[in-house]
């Protein structure tokens, strides 16, 4: 949250060295920080997009967690559910995740 923009947010998250097999970790940060948020904010759907543009094991993570969240999206408050939803919508929309995943 201390970044500037989400270009800055995502070299300092590459900086972590996130390593293999923790890539479903950053994708649920990520989706998680955007469903806690009072409104939508696009900065964590540039986010996501940048990372799933960034490789295909991202890109894959997010397809995973899609299909995850969308089993148990019936639990969510409103709020988060918006959030939620509307950062995949913009995955989707920019195609950085595969239409399939629906």
């Amino acid at each position: 949250m201390s970044s500037v923009d989400f270009e800055e947010c995502c070299h300092k998250i590459m900086r972590m060295n996130v390593r293999d097999g923790q890539e479903i970790e950053v994708a649920k940060l990520i989706v998680e920080c955007c469903g806690q948020e009072r409104t939508f904010l696009p900065y964590y759907a540039h986010t996501a997009t940048r990372f799933c543009h960034l490789s295909q094991v991202y890109q894959a993570k997010f397809e995973q967690l899609f299909a995850e969240l969308y089993i148990k999206i019936h639990q969510y408050e409103t709020n988060k559910l918006r959030n939620t939803a509307l950062i995949f919508s913009h995955l989707f929309y920019t195609n950085s995740i595969d239409w399939s995943a629906l």
